[in-house]
């Protein structure tokens, strides 16, 4: 299989009228929420992800692209209610890596990344399934190129810094699940400063280049993640959440990092007043899906949409396995694989992610406003 045809993808047909005012570019980190085919650039590897595989891609694109889904991601979206086009791989131009390129925007984003880096999960005796591309490997594939295009024109860099978008995460979620899929449930809490702390770094550092728009997302409810739903099942019934099915206990994780994570964004602001800084909290638009499905149109929210031959989902996912059967209508479904959404849900989220009511400080209106083209939009 050749990475190489994400080259060659319509990004137009993202495409909308740019806005004057509104952001140039986008630029990305964080894991499968948002890879949107890095990974895909391992795929001729002796061990590639199911997301090299189809039936990922097959509502949107028509074939696979690197996305988790079966189509778009929250981060396809965003882009689109900006009147921007999806936010390349950085692996798509790593080679002849170009100012025209930097200038665009870049989604550093892997599937299976972590906040913490490789050596700490070695030292904890986890053996993760591939070498991961950690948020600080990132970054440093960030600050690598920013220093080799913007050493000649550095008050260009600049202008692009200030006018673009930088989203940190989600991430953070693999750095927990790892634990959890070696069953070390006592451990987690003690990641969390770890794994929060890792991501105000990159923040900070980002801020110190001249970065000024930065949204930061919540770790989403993992404890309304079928794998993890499965990994945990138990005969008591007080353990989950009778209005969705979901594990309390996990999702009670969930809102700690979140909490912590808002805590440690709160100190930064006071550090740079002059900086918007965005939290987006991911858990509660997920969480109103997941609440509610049939106010959207959705079946049960844990059902799973593409599964193995015999109609199961483990770890990793048997989506994209040889004989994965896939549900009649994605866009009815909330979990695409039994860890990631559909993109139906993506859309649902991405919606009210960018009328505000999931941003703080809210997010500004004022482009999208504008902007009657957008899709998002109608679903308002």
């Amino acid at each position: 299989m050749d990475p190489s045809f994400i080259l060659h993808l319509p990004c137009f047909i993202f495409f909308l009228p740019s806005v004057l005012g509104c952001y140039t570019s986008i630029f990305n980190f964080g894991d499968s929420l948002s890879d949107t085919g890095n990974l895909y650039f391992t795929c001729s590897s002796p061990n590639p992800s199911h997301a090299c595989f189809f039936p990922y891609g097959e509502t949107f694109f028509h074939l696979p692209t690197g996305r988790f889904s079966n189509g778009r991601l929250v981060l396809d979206f965003f882009a689109m209610s900006l009147g921007l086009p999806p936010v390349q791989p950085y692996r798509s131009v790593e080679q002849g890596f170009t100012a025209e390129d930097f200038q665009k925007g870049l989604n550093f984003a892997v599937g299976g990344a972590t906040a913490l880096d490789l050596s700490f999960f070695q030292q904890s005796g986890i053996n993760l399934p591939r070498a991961v591309d950690s948020l600080r490997i990132q970054f440093n594939s960030f600050n690598q190129s920013y220093s080799s295009i913007c050493a000649s024109s550095p008050p260009k860099c600049k202008d692009t810094l200030k006018s673009s978008v930088f989203i940190v995460g989600e991430i953070g979620g693999n750095d927990y699940a790892y634990f959890l899929y070696d069953k070390r449930i006592e451990e987690l809490k003690s990641l969390v400063l770890l794994v929060i702390n890792e991501i105000a770094s990159v923040i900070l550092e980002l801020i110190e280049l001249g970065v000024e728009t930065l949204m930061v997302p919540s770790n989403i409810p993992m404890g309304c993640i079928p794998v993890l739903i499965q990994l945990y099942k138990t005969s008591d019934d007080s353990q989950f959440d009778p209005q969705n099915g979901c594990l309390k206990w996990l999702n009670k994780f969930s809102e700690y990092h979140n909490q912590q994570l808002q805590q440690q964004l709160k100190r930064i602001r006071v550090l740079h007043p002059h900086v918007h800084l965005i939290y987006v909290d991911y858990f509660n638009a997920a969480m109103r899906i997941y609440n509610a499905p049939k106010d959207f149109g959705l079946i049960e929210p844990l059902q799973v949409c593409c599964v193995d031959k015999n109609g199961s989902y483990s770890i990793p996912t048997p989506c994209g396995t040889a004989g994965t059967i896939v549900c009649d209508d994605p866009s009815k479904y909330v979990s695409w694989d039994g860890i990631h959404l559909t993109e139906a849900a993506y859309e649902l989220m991405a919606t009210s992610i960018v009328n505000g009511s999931f941003t703080f400080p809210q997010f500004s209106l004022s482009c999208l406003q504008r902007n009657t083209s957008s899709q998002l939009l109608q679903l308002q």
